[in-house]
């Protein structure tokens, strides 16, 4: 899994042009989002509203590479 710091997705590397930069979210301290994350189940624990067959699907698909998806996509449209 790639994170922030990944040079493929880091804004260090970012090529294009910008005339400004924003950050959104919630302004809290490091200690107040970690409170607040202890508090809200993760999106993909089993509590989540996707029932377990759909879970299964929407967690195969994403280990599939685009390139599948698009194949796939293809494939079942002509159903």
């Amino acid at each position: 899994m790639c994170l922030a710091s990944c040079p493929k997705h880091s804004f260090m590397h970012f090529s294009g042009d910008f005339d400004e930069f924003h950050v959104l979210g919630v302004p809290w301290e490091l200690d107040e989002f970690l409170q607040k994350s202890l508090e809200v189940p993760h999106p993909m624990d089993k509590s989540a509203a996707l029932p377990t067959e759909l879970r299964f699907a929407v967690l195969q698909m994403a280990k599939l590479e685009v390139s599948e998806i698009a194949r796939r996509g293809v494939e079942f449209s002509q159903y």
